[in-house]
C-alpha cells in the first residue's frame, strides 16, 4: 500500500508491508508516516491483530522511515493501545532516533518496546 501527497512538491510516499506469521506478524514500514499516511498503519494493524490470534507480539520495523509526525506517532499510540487491549504487545524495530525521542517525550513509550 502507498500513499501520496499530492499537495506538496516533495511526494511523500509510506509503503507498508506485511509478513504474516501466525506467532510473529511483522509490519515494515518505508517512507513517511504522517497525516496523508497514518491510516495505512491503522488499517494494517488492525487486520495483522485480526489475524495473528496466536501472536502475542507485533513487530513494527520502522527502519525505513524517513519522516514521522505527530500524527504518525498518534497512529503508533493508538495501534499500540488497541493491541494492548487484546493482549498483544507492539514492538517497534529500528525506529529512526527523531522517532525514538519523540516517543520518549510523550508517554508513548508506556504502550511499545523499541528494539
Amino acid at each position: 500500500m502507498s500513499v501520496r501527497d499530492w499537495a506538496d512538491d516533495d511526494v511523500g510516499i509510506l509503503d507498508v508491508r506485511i509478513q504474516f506469521t501466525p506467532r510473529l506478524p511483522v509490519v515494515r514500514l518505508s517512507g513517511d508516516l504522517d497525516l496523508a499516511s497514518e491510516h495505512l498503519l491503522a488499517d494494517s494493524l488492525v487486520s495483522v491483530a485480526a489475524n495473528a490470534r496466536e501472536a502475542e507480539v507485533v513487530v513494527l520495523d520502522m527502519a525505513a522511515v524517513r519522516f514521522c509526525d505527530v500524527a504518525g506517532l498518534r497512529a503508533i499510540e493508538w495501534c499500540a493501545a488497541s493491541l494492548s487491549a487484546t493482549g498483544k504487545q507492539l514492538v517497534l524495530y529500528h525506529p529512526p532516533p527523531s522517532v525514538t525521542k519523540l516517543i520518549a517525550m510523550t508517554g508513548v513509550a508506556q504502550w511499545v518496546t523499541i528494539r
